[in-house]
């Protein structure tokens, strides 16, 4: 043990390398770290500290430049997905699009993906996801914990609005994926299971670091025995929604959906006929599932929630539209409101959905990155919290400014955002398939909830959520959303209140 202690921290092909020590020692440091929900703040600071290249495992290294973001994630690296992601297969017996190391296997998943996720596709899905949109903003204006009659003169009941995001998410991802809501928005009592969701994603995240973990759960249960229930309490979840939706297929007198998950079905059979077996297996079905809950509801909650805290200038000045009907992704005017999309970008650049790190396996013949070259076998990743905060891409970079995407910011000189660090979604063969139907119904729920109602946050909870003095370290900043890093980014609030928004006419 001694020996390998010193040959990591003196003849290890990293070891020039700065880095907090145990990291450099052991993977326990990653393990340690993402159990206290402020990695992405940890990552920021030790980038500050010793520079664009950080050693925070063995054999991994946190890049933190532009450069360093399109030779890992860009078309054409020299990468494949880490190790760190087998730990789902230890827990769905079989990998998804997220997990699969071998970019075929991946590339075939993600066709798939990608045609049910097709602009075509979307369009389908505009009134089921709008119905669920409107469910939401309904309860928002009520004093009621479901759907009531919104008061005209006067504020609501406090709402927080991450968990209400949450609770609309899942449903119109369950609707769009299985045809077949989790009705969180209807039912109090489904609420729960927001909390298991994202606990089981966390227990991925934490476990990730050292996969072993997980299979000696026997030795290591006093210390993880949460996150490993968890896990396979959102195993079983995702296993109830698969059957399901398989059984309502194969039932007599079924009617096609075009749902994401015929797609799925439907390679599966064309599959069977062209190489006489299916593309996903009944464990790859489940893992798809998990995914797709997931990515599509946890992420979208957590965007939504930083937005209704840093957006207060849309929010007060809302785009002009004439009716409710109006604010729709298939209507030109909504995608033309390019300071609702400002604010969007900048949301997501201060509190990406994804704010630590999505490891990738260097291959044979190395990378190299601004004259720092990485053997084959060296986990290399980019934190999107870090490189969005990184002030020599973003200045001010803890200030929500929506005018660094516009053009000229309003004063007609060149966009000062610099697109190449901003990675609210991966990059390359590897990113989100999912990340236009994402932006499109981020752009109506925060259009109809603008254009529908006044926002405050609820006095005497103004900075519940918030950073201020005493929060700390990182944490500091007044008024700033914060997130918990849990693999995806969580927010906690804002507590916001509504009130409808009188037109001229109405005065």
């Amino acid at each position: 043990m001694v020996a390998l202690v010193l040959y990591r921290l003196t003849l290890h092909p990293l070891a020039s390398y700065p880095g907090p020590l145990l990291g450099r020692i052991t993977n326990w440091y990653s393990v340690i770290d993402s159990l206290g929900g402020d990695r992405h703040i940890h990552l920021l600071e030790l980038h500050k500290k010793h520079g664009p290249f950080v050693r925070i495992g063995p054999n991994i290294i946190s890049v933190n430049t532009a450069e360093g973001l399109r030779g890992i994630y860009g078309p054409g690296a020299n990468v494949r997905k880490s190790n760190y992601y087998t730990m789902f297969k230890k827990v769905f017996e079989a990998d998804s699009i997220f997990s699969t190391l071998d970019p075929g296997p991946h590339s075939r998943k993600k066709r798939v993906l990608a045609n049910a996720l097709s602009e075509t596709s979307i369009r389908a899905m505009e009134e089921l996801v709008l119905r669920n949109i409107d469910k939401f903003i309904t309860i928002l204006g009520g004093d009621n914990d479901v759907v009531d009659v919104q008061n005209l003169d006067r504020w609501s009941n406090p709402k927080n609005m991450h968990d209400w995001a949450g609770y609309m998410t899942l449903d119109v991802i369950s609707d769009v994926c299985f045809t077949n809501s989790f009705e969180m928005l209807d039912k109090p009592d489904n609420r729960p299971l927001t909390k298991e969701l994202a606990l089981g994603v966390r227990g991925l995240y934490v476990a990730g670091w050292m996969p072993a973990l997980y299979s000696l759960r026997i030795f290591f249960g006093p210390l993880l025995a949460n996150l490993y229930a968890t896990l396979d309490r959102f195993k079983g979840f995702a296993r109830e929604q698969t059957q399901r939706r398989i059984a309502l297929q194969a039932a007599p007198g079924y009617v096609q959906h075009t749902d994401i998950y015929s797609h799925l079905l439907a390679a599966n059979v064309k599959g069977v006929e062209d190489q006489q077996r299916p593309l996903f297996t009944q464990a790859e079905l489940v893992g798809e599932t998990s995914v797709l809950i997931s990515a599509g509801s946890d992420t979208l909650s957590a965007s939504l929630s930083a937005e209704i805290r840093g957006g207060s200038d849309f929010i007060s000045s809302p785009p002009r539209f004439n009716s409710l009907d109006e604010i729709r992704w298939t209507n030109p005017k909504l995608t033309e409101c390019s300071y609702l999309r400002a604010c969007i970008d900048e949301a997501m650049r201060m509190s990406p959905a994804i704010p630590s790190l999505l490891p990738r396996r260097v291959l044979r013949g190395g990378v190299d990155i601004a004259n720092h070259y990485f053997p084959e076998g060296t986990d290399l990743s980019v934190s999107a919290y870090a490189i969005h905060h990184n002030e020599d891409y973003f200045e001010n970079s803890f200030e929500y400014l929506p005018e660094r995407w516009l053009s000229g910011g309003g004063d007609g000189s060149k966009q000062s955002a610099p697109t190449s660090a901003y990675t609210p979604f991966s990059i390359g063969p590897f990113g989100c398939p999912g990340r236009s139907l994402a932006i499109k119904e981020l752009l109506v729920t925060i259009a109809r909830i603008v254009f529908m109602y006044d926002i405050r946050l609820t006095p005497g909870k103004e900075d519940f959520g918030a950073g201020g003095p005493g929060k700390g370290p990182g944490r500091e900043r007044e008024g700033e959303c914060q997130i918990q890093d849990d693999f995806v980014g969580a927010p906690d609030g804002p507590w916001v209140q509504f009130r409808t928004r009188q037109t001229e006419t109405d005065e």
